[in-house]
C-alpha cells in the first residue's frame, strides 16, 4: 500500500497490530501534569480543587467528585495542595502519585479524611520533623492497603524528594492562594 494509513479502521499504520479505537484514549505529547490528576489529560473540562493536607482539605467534595467524574471521559479533576506550615502530606501525595497514579486520588482521600495522621507528636506537620515514628501507623496501613510502597514513602519524607518541585509550584502564579476553593476551567465557582 502506498497510503500511510491502513484502509482498515482498526489497524495501525505500517503495522500488523490492531488497535481498537475504543481502547485508545489519549496520546501523550507533553510531560506529565504538574498536579495530581484524575481523568484524561486533554479533557475539555477541568475541575480544580485546592486544599491543605493535614488541615482544611475538602474531603467530602473530593470523594463526591472522584466518584462522579471517574466514568466521564471529557472531565478531569486536579488537586492543588495549598502551602501549609508543613509539607509532609504534599511529599507523601507526590510520592504516591508517582508510585501508582491509579491510586493517587484514593490516597489523597485518605490524607484529607485523616489530617491527624500527618501531625507529629510535637504538633507539627513539617518536613523538618519528618521522623516516621511520629506519623500515625494508620497512615502506613492505609498506604499498604492501597498497594503503595511504604519504605519508598518513608524515604521520600526523609530525603525531601519533591521539595524542589513543590516549592516551584508554590512560587508560581497559583502559589498565592490562601483558602481552599474550586475552579472549573479556571473560573471560581
Amino acid at each position: 500500500r502506498s497510503s500511510a494509513f491502513s484502509s482498515t479502521p482498526n489497524a495501525c499504520a505500517r503495522s500488523r497490530t490492531s488497535v481498537s479505537y475504543t481502547h485508545l484514549h489519549e496520546l501523550t505529547l507533553s510531560p506529565p501534569p504538574v498536579l495530581p490528576q484524575l481523568g484524561p489529560r486533554y479533557a475539555p473540562v477541568t475541575v480544580e480543587v485546592s486544599g491543605v493536607l493535614g488541615g482544611s482539605c475538602p474531603d467530602a467534595l473530593l470523594r463526591n467528585l472522584t466518584r462522579r467524574l471517574t466514568p466521564l471521559y471529557d472531565v478531569r479533576l486536579r488537586f492543588y495542595p495549598l502551602r501549609s506550615s508543613g509539607e509532609r502530606g504534599e511529599e507523601l501525595l507526590w510520592t504516591a502519585c508517582d508510585q501508582k497514579p491509579e491510586q493517587c486520588f484514593a490516597f489523597l482521600g485518605e490524607l484529607c479524611a485523616h489530617p491527624e495522621w500527618l501531625v507529629s507528636l510535637g504538633g507539627s506537620a513539617s518536613l523538618g520533623s519528618a521522623n516516621q515514628s511520629d506519623i500515625s501507623p494508620e497512615l502506613w496501613a492505609a498506604a499498604t492497603r492501597l498497594g503503595l510502597d511504604v519504605a519508598d514513602l518513608q524515604t521520600s519524607l526523609r530525603v525531601h524528594r519533591y521539595r524542589r518541585r513543590l516549592r516551584s509550584l508554590w512560587s508560581g502564579p497559583l502559589g498565592s492562594r490562601l483558602l481552599p476553593d474550586v475552579l472549573v476551567n479556571g473560573k471560581r465557582i
